[in-house]
């Protein structure tokens, strides 16, 4: 007997911004998130959405862009 599981398995994140966003494109996934994530709000939501498509065992620093925090006072 065969069982199949009903789960498919996630690809892993493409390794760069353009691969990531072309394979979004190529496949119609529909997101709406912005890429690089620019806020630290949005890190956790982005992030969690992109794994409900992509297998993402560290974050690729290619997601960020995020402002440098200030200098300690």
């Amino acid at each position: 007997m065969n069982l199949q599981t009903k789960e498919e398995t996630k690809p892993p994140i493409p390794p760069t911004l353009v691969r990531l966003q072309e394979h979004i494109e190529n496949k119609e996934i529909k997101l709406q998130i912005e890429l690089p994530i620019t806020t630290q709000q949005e890190i956790t939501p982005t992030i969690n959405k992109l794994k409900e498509y992509f297998e993402i065992p560290q974050i690729p620093n290619y997601l960020l862009n995020l402002p440098e925090l200030p200098a300690p006072s």
